[in-house]
C-alpha cells in the first residue's frame, strides 16, 4: 500500500527503528548514570562481562519493549493506515531519547582532563544530533493547545510577559559580574596573578592618570611606551574609574563588569534579529556561561578581553540604525586595540555582502582597515624601543618567508602561498579550540552562507600561530577576538532559517529545536570547561584556578603585605612575578625575572628567587653590587633595600641559594 509517496512498510520500519533506538538509549542512560565506573568504561572499556551482559540485555529489552508497545497498538487498531501514522508520529516525538545515552559521561568533567579532543568532539556531535532529533520531535507535535494557552496568558498578563525578560537579564548580568569580580579578586589575593600582565596594566594606568604616555615599567623598564606592543588608547576612558581606587583590583572589577555586561547588547541583538525578548535572555545565558569567555577573565587583566563589550554594542547600533551611538561605540572599539579594527572591518564586510546599509558598511570597513594599517605599521613602530623580535611577530614565525620580517611577511605568505597557510591550520589542538568555541552554539556561525566572513581576522590572529599555544587555547584573552561575533552569527543563522521557512511556506520548528539543543549543549560545555557550574578543573591563563582560600593563602598574603607596608609609595620596586601586581601602583615597578633596574627595593618570594633560573641570575647580579641589604624576611618573602645594612645578607643569600 502507498500513502502519498512513502510506502506504509517503509514508514512502519522507520518507526520501529526509532522506537527501538529510543528505548535502548534510555536504558543505557539510566544504566550509565548509576554505574560507578562510567568514565573508565567510556575511555578504557573496563566493564566486566557480567555487567556488560546486564547492560546489553537491559538496552535490548527496553528497546524491544518500546517496539512491542508500538506493535500492540498497531494490531489493536486493526493494522490501519491511521495507526501507522500515529505510530510514526509517536516515534518521532520520542526520537530525542536516541541521543540521551552519553549524557552521564558528557557531564563528567574528568573526561576533559583525560582527553579534551574526545570530549569536545563528542559534545559537539551530541548537540548536532540532539538538535536534529528535536526538529523531528517538535514538527510532529500538535502545538495548538499550548499556543492558545500561551496567547491567553499573555493577554491576561501583558506587563509581566514584557517585563520578565529584562529582569532576568539584569539578574543574570549582576550575578555573573559579581561572581567573576569576587573570584578574580580572590585569585589575586591568593597571589596567583602575575607581573606579566596584571602589573603591566596596573602600572600603565597609574602612570596614565599622571600624564605619563603609556609608561609600563614591568615590561619596559624606565623608558619606552607600551604602544609599541599594543595601541590601547581606550585606556583613557577607563582612567577616571581607575583614579577612584588606584589598585590592580580596580582593573579586575572593571574587567568582570564589562565582560558580564556584554550580555546586554547580545540580548538586544538577538531580540532584534529573532523578535523575542525571551530568546534574547537565552542568548545572554549562553554567553554568560561560555567557558571561552571565563578563561580570559581569570587571566589577569587585558584590554582585548573587554573588546566584545564594545564590538557587540557596535553590532547592535548598526542593526538598530542608531547612527549617533554607532559612531561612538565604533570609535571606542577601534581604540581598544589595533587588531579590533581588523575585526570591525570583517563585520562591515559581512554587512556589505548581506546588502544591509551598504554605504555605512563601506565607510566603516574602509576606515577600520585604514586605522589598522596606520596604527599597526606606522604609529606602533614609531614607539619601538625594543627589537623587532619583541613585536610579537615571533608568534607567526612559521609563516614569515626567507629574507622577510614582521607582519608584512606573514601577509605576503598568506597571499602567495595559501595552501601552505591552510595546512598550518590542520592541527588537532586548533580544531579543539574552534569546536570549544563554536560547539556550544551548534556550529551555527558556520552553517550560514556568509557568517564565516566575520571570523577571518580572528582566525588570522590566532590559528596562524606556529607554536605559541596560548593563541589557540581558550584560557587566554585571544578568544575575545571571536566572542562577540559567535553569538551574533548564531542569531543571524537562526533568523535566516526562520525567514527561509516562511518564504517557502513551511512551518518547521528548527529554530526552537536549535534553541533547546543550544541550552543543553552550552551548559554541558560550560560544566566541563567553565568557571560557574563546578570548580574542580577550570583553567584561566597558565594555571588551574582555585575557588577557595586556605589558611596558607591568608598567611602568605599577610606576610607579603607586612613587607609592602615597609616600602614608601614613591620608591621604585623590583619584584618577583606574583608579587609585582601588589606593588605596581607606583612610578616604577620592575619584573625581577628580567631586570632589577637599580630599584630602591627588591621584593621577592624565596621560591622564585631560588628556583627560576632567570630570576635567580638577576637577583645574583643585584646583590653582587653590594648595594642592597636585607630588611626583613617574612615567611616565604624577602625584602631588600638599597643602601640598607648588610648584617642579615648572609642569611638571606643562603635562603635563595647564593
Amino acid at each position: 500500500m502507498i500513502v502519498g509517496k512513502t510506502p506504509v512498510e517503509t514508514r512502519l520500519a522507520g518507526s520501529v527503528v526509532l522506537l527501538f533506538t529510543a528505548g535502548a538509549s534510555l536504558a543505557a542512560f539510566f544504566f550509565l548514570l548509576n554505574y560507578d565506573r562510567t568514565l573508565e568504561h567510556v575511555t578504557a572499556n573496563v566493564m566486566d562481562k557480567p555487567t556488560r551482559d546486564v547492560m546489553i540485555y537491559l538496552m535490548g529489552g527496553t528497546g524491544f519493549a518500546f517496539t512491542l508497545a508500538g506493535a500492540i497498538y498497531w494490531m489493536l487498531r486493526g493494522f490501519s493506515e491511521a495507526a501507522v501514522a500515529t505510530l510514526q508520529r509517536t516515534a518521532r516525538i520520542l526520537s530525542p531519547l536516541m541521543v540521551l545515552f552519553p549524557l552521564p559521561v558528557l557531564f563528567d568533567y574528568h573526561w576533559t582532563d583525560r582527553n579534551e579532543w574526545a570530549f569536545v568532539l563528542a559534545a559537539g556531535l551530541f548537540g548536532l544530533g540532539f538538535e536534529r532529533t528535536l526538529r523531528l520531535s517538535f514538527d510532529s507535535i500538535d502545538w495548538t493547545g499550548l499556543r492558545d494557552w500561551s496567547a491567553r496568558w499573555v493577554r491576561r498578563h501583558p506587563h509581566l510577559y514584557a517585563r520578565t525578560p529584562p529582569i532576568l537579564l539584569a539578574l543574570l548580568v549582576i550575578f555573573v559580574a559579581g561572581y567573576l569580580a569576587y573570584y578574580t579578586i580572590l585569585n589575586h589575593y591568593r597571589l596567583k596573578t602575575a607581573s606579566w600582565d596584571l602589573a603591566i596594566f596596573d602600572n600603565l594606568m597609574w602612570n596614565l592618570i599622571r600624564g605619563k604616555w603609556f609608561a609600563a615599567s614591568p615590561d619596559l623598564g624606565r623608558t619606552g611606551s607600551h604602544i609599541q606592543f599594543h595601541a590601547n588608547f581606550l585606556f583613557y576612558l577607563y582612567a577616571p574609574i581607575y583614579a577612584l581606587y588606584q589598585h590592580a583590583e580596580t582593573l579586575l572589577v572593571l574587567q568582570a563588569v564589562l565582560v558580564a555586561a556584554t550580555a546586554i547588547p547580545i540580548y538586544l541583538i538577538t531580540r532584534l534579529k529573532l523578535g523575542s525578548s525571551w530568546i534574547g535572555v537565552l542568548f545572554a545565558y549562553l554567553y554568560l556561561i561560555h567557558a571561552p569567555m571565563h578563561g580570559p577573565v581569570f587571566y589577569d587583566f587585558h584590554d582585548l578581553t573587554l573588546a566584545p563589550f564594545w564590538i557587540c554594542w557596535v553590532i547592535y547600533c548598526y542593526e538598530a540604525e542608531k547612527k549617533g551611538w554607532l559612531i561612538f561605540f565604533w570609535i571606542c572599539a577601534l581604540l581598544v586595540r589595533e587588531d579590533t579594527s581588523a575585526v570591525l572591518a570583517a563585520g562591515c564586510m559581512f554587512e556589505l555582502v548581506s546588502g544591509k546599509r551598504v554605504r555605512w558598511a563601506i565607510i566603516g570597513g574602509v576606515l577600520s582597515a585604514i586605522y589598522f594599517v596606520v596604527v599597526k605599521f606606522f604609529i606602533m613602530p614609531l614607539h619601538r624601543t625594543w627589537s623587532e623580535a619583541n613585536s610579537f611577530t615571533w608568534i607567526f614565525v612559521g609563516l614569515i618567508p626567507p629574507g622577510e620580517s614582521g607582519f608584512a611577511g606573514v601577509l605576503r605568505t598568506i597571499v602567495s602561498n595559501p595552501i601552505f597557510t591552510f595546512n598550518s591550520l590542520l592541527d588537532q589542538e586548533k580544531l579543539t579550540y574552534i569546536v570549544k568555541m563554536m560547539g556550544p552554539v551548534l556550529l551555527l556561525p558556520f552553517r550560514h552562507s556568509r557568517a564565516w566572513i566575520l571570523f577571518i581576522p580572528p582566525a588570522m590572529f590566532t590559528l596562524l600561530s606556529s607554536g605559541y599555544k596560548p593563541m589557540y587555547q581558550t584560557f587566554f584573552q585571544y578568544t575575545s577576538n571571536y566572542t562577540g561575533y559567535i553569538f551574533f552569527a548564531a542569531a543571524v543563522t537562526l533568523a535566516w532559517w526562520r525567514d527561509s521557512d516562511a518564504l517557502l511556506g513551511l512551518r518547521r520548528l528548527r529554530v526552537p529545536a536549535a534553541l533547546v539543543a543550544m541550552a543543553l549543549t552550552a551548559t554541558m560545555y560550560s560544566y566541563s570547561h567553565g568557571a560557574i557550574f563546578q570548580h574542580h578543573n577550570f583553567v584561566g591563563g597558565f594555571r588551574q584556578v582555585q575557588f577557595e582560600i586556605t589558611k596558607d593563602d591568608e598567611r602568605h598574603h599577610r606576610d607579603l603585605y607586612e613587607l609592602i607596608a615597609l616600602i614608601p609609595p614613591t620608591a621604585s620596586v623590583a619584584a618577583t612575578e606574583t608579587e609585582a601586581p601588589h606593588v605596581s601602583n607606583r612610578r616604577f615597578c620592575f619584573t625581577l625575572r628580567f631586570a632589577y633596574e637599580d630599584a630602591d627595593y627588591l621584593l621577592m618570594t624565596i621560591d622564585e628567587a631560588r628556583s627560576e633560573p632567570t630570576t635567580h641570575q638577576v637577583v645574583q647580579q643585584a646583590l653582587a653590587t653590594g648595594l642592597y641589604g636585607l630588611v626583613q624576611r617574612k615567611g616565604n618573602f624577602l625584602l631588600w633595600k638599597r643602601g640598607f645594612s648588610k648584617e642579615k645578607n648572609e642569611q638571606g643569600m643562603k635562603l635563595i641559594g647564593l
